[in-house]
């Protein structure tokens, strides 16, 4: 049985990937412009097929293809609480990517519609998400139960800490369940959680560079076939195996050449500064620390901050109200190194990674390297194998942000191979319940829906600790 799919709004490629590995077809990818989520998926037709077409154009301009999903992952910054309290909320203006989304969706009459966000749009915008419900059926003039999936990249497969959520309206019956699914879109167990020192340790002996180049201590395994004709056992050359890398890099990133492309840092004023504070080890900088921990100790220590900080920066005086200049180290002194969210952090390396955000490759200081993480580490997190090209798209110049602007590749096949089921009318056992069951308070706010449900895997993980921990 031959599906389709056609991604809007897949911006960084994981979601897309994820449905091809789920075994869709893609068919179309639309988008408002020709950013890095475009390049990332031009650069690799290899992975995704060459049935498709991708149009970057006002939503009007999208060409109506023909297919069985249509997925995505509109920005969800509306509600992240990353975001500023006063752009956040049901009408925020990023909130116009949901509606294109669906009003596409709307001309297509797929069979499922999916795409992916924060779980805070589920909780706080339950209202906006009835309303594209609502919208979707107007404009197809057809009837499609939506289900709520909360879940967790970490308990799909993925090596991320990510609570997010899936808005699924489907004609089909629709249901999921726990586990993973592989890259050749079976099902199977969470038999392992990976930490994020699992994921980086076969890249850290590697050189900095985007070009293609051979991992460390590789070595060629050996593949066995019997030759029809005269019985014997041939023993021939395998794929290149990685020492010493982990189960869930040979599951999900290395491609057996033996080659990865795209590992090197994103070079800028942040990276400087921050490897300037790393080189200094009489303040070392220990993992769990963010840059502003590192920064108030150093000057408890010496009285004075290193000489990159002593760069021009402004602020409003107080008592005249007057727009006044100073050196960034007296503001930082001033405010006691109140650096906001935004600021590089050295994350654990026997824990899950962290959620990617597009603050990245500036902002994540490796566990054991002193430096920022690489494009291919982002990548890495995201899911993305190591024959997904970086290179290509190496000048894209929002491809730094780009990482944190997406579906990590696990959970977006999770979600897909559940879609597939579906459609396959074998659907997943978990159909959900409806919101007053699963949060009374919620569902006396809201009040009760038809053809509504809620889905949560979002803790699915801890039965794997669980059964570890007996």
């Amino acid at each position: 049985m031959s599906l389709t799919a056609v991604d809007v709004h897949g911006f960084g490629g994981g979601f897309t990937l994820g449905v091809v590995q789920a075994g869709f077809e893609l068919v179309g990818k639309m988008s408002r412009v020709a950013g890095f989520g475009v390049y990332n998926t031009l650069a690799n037709r290899h992975l995704l097929g060459d049935k498709w077409e991708s149009i970057a154009a006002p939503p009007e301009q999208w060409e109506v293809v023909d297919a069985d999903v249509v997925f995505g992952n509109p920005p969800c910054s509306g509600f992240s609480t990353l975001s500023r309290k006063d752009f956040r909320g049901t009408s925020s203006s990023i909130n116009d990517y949901m509606w294109e989304l669906i009003r596409y969706a709307g001309r297509v009459k797929p069979q499922v519609v999916v795409w992916e966000s924060v779980q805070q749009t589920f909780k706080q915008g339950l209202e906006l998400m009835r309303q594209l419900h609502d919208e979707l059926e107007a404009i197809s003039g057809l009837q499609y139960t939506l289900t709520h999936v909360l879940h967790n990249n970490l308990s799909h497969g993925g090596v991320s800490m990510r609570k997010r959520y899936f808005w699924v309206a489907s004609r089909v019956p629709f249901g999921v369940d726990y586990g993973r699914v592989t890259r050749s879109g079976e099902f199977a167990d969470l038999d392992y959680l990976p930490t994020l020192g699992d994921m980086l340790r076969d890249l850290e002996p590697l050189g900095l560079t985007m070009i293609r180049q051979p991992y460390r201590g590789t070595r060629v395994a050996q593949r066995l076939e019997v030759d029809p004709a005269t019985g014997e056992v041939l023993h021939l050359p395998g794929e290149v195996r990685v020492t010493g890398a982990s189960l869930w890099t040979e599951r999900e990133a290395h491609d057996g050449t033996g080659f990865v492309d795209g590992h090197d840092t994103y070079h800028s004023k942040t990276l400087d500064r921050t490897k300037e504070l790393l080189d200094l080890s009489e303040v070392p900088w220990e993992q769990g620390e963010n840059m502003s921990t590192v920064l108030r100790r150093y000057y408890q220590k010496n009285g004075f901050l290193p000489k990159s900080w002593s760069y021009m920066t402004s602020k409003v005086d107080d008592k005249t109200g007057e727009r006044v200049t100073l050196p960034k180290y007296e503001r930082l002194v001033e405010t006691d190194f109140a650096m906001g969210h935004s600021q590089p952090f050295r994350w654990f390396a026997d824990r899950p990674a962290n959620v990617i955000t597009g603050g990245a490759v500036h902002n994540v200081v490796h566990p054991h390297l002193d430096r920022l993480i690489t494009h291919r580490e982002a990548a890495r997190i995201q899911g993305f194998p190591d024959d997904w090209v970086i290179w290509p798209q190496r000048h894209a110049p929002d491809m730094g942000p780009g990482w944190g602007k997406g579906v990590p590749v696990q959970a977006g096949r999770w979600i897909a191979r559940w879609v597939r089921a579906a459609l396959e009318g074998e659907p997943g056992p978990l159909v959900g319940v409806p919101l007053s069951q699963y949060n009374r308070k919620l569902g006396d706010h809201y009040g009760p829906r038809d053809r509504e449900f809620v889905v949560n895997t979002t803790f699915a993980f801890r039965k794997l600790t669980e059964s570890v921990e007996s």
